[in-house]
């Protein structure tokens, strides 16, 4: 009886939801679009910023342990940086390095790739929610960005699907881990690998 009650309840809010769609666009600003990553070597630094708070653990998660299966574990997150000594290593990375930025990591640190994630815009209020985050890859030897890719998110949170009558529940998905796993899988897509 009690699970007959469960599945009962269980589909009228089923029926009665409005779930809330997200579109998707990606753009890559550089001519690459994916990582040979037969081709590069040597130790990669994660660098997250401007990430919503209560989900950075959680996207900054994503992003080290895809990065870390493509680089075979060879990435470590910019708080555990450590310079050519084996000393923890202090200093901030801006979202854009410039050319003295780069040389200055790579004087300082043994790290040869740099991977910068951060959230350009955020838009959120009651009628939409708009997200644009980046994903750069810097090779710190050559001082230059290998590669750039935007992702956008768009959501109407005013409209979505309705599949029920009167009584309605909205189901508002969560955007920026989708926007951070479509952004890496796009770039996976264009890779190579071992």
């Amino acid at each position: 009886m009690l699970q007959k009650t469960l599945l009962i309840i269980t589909t009228i809010l089923l029926t009665s939801c409005s779930f809330k769609t997200i579109s998707y666009t990606h753009e890559f600003n550089t001519f690459q679009k994916g990582i040979d990553f037969k081709q590069v070597s040597g130790n990669w630094l994660l660098n997250t910023m401007n990430l919503p708070e209560r989900e950075e653990g959680s996207l900054e998660k994503i992003a080290f342990n895809k990065f870390s299966d493509w680089t075979h574990k060879k990435i470590v997150k910019k708080e555990n940086m450590k310079d050519k000594k084996g000393e923890k290593a202090f200093f901030n990375i801006p979202y854009h390095p410039s050319t003295e930025n780069l040389i200055f990591i790579d004087q300082t640190t043994n790290y040869k790739h740099l991977v910068n994630i951060y959230l350009e815009r955020d838009t959120n209020n009651r009628k939409l929610q708009e997200s644009e985050i980046f994903i750069d890859v810097y090779d710190i030897a050559k001082k230059k960005i290998i590669l750039s890719e935007r992702v956008i998110g768009f959501m109407n949170k005013e409209k979505g699907t309705d599949i029920g009558g009167s009584f309605k529940i909205d189901v508002t998905p969560g955007m920026m881990s989708k926007l951070l796993k479509k952004g890496l899988k796009k770039i996976e897509e264009n890779s190579t690998f071992n």
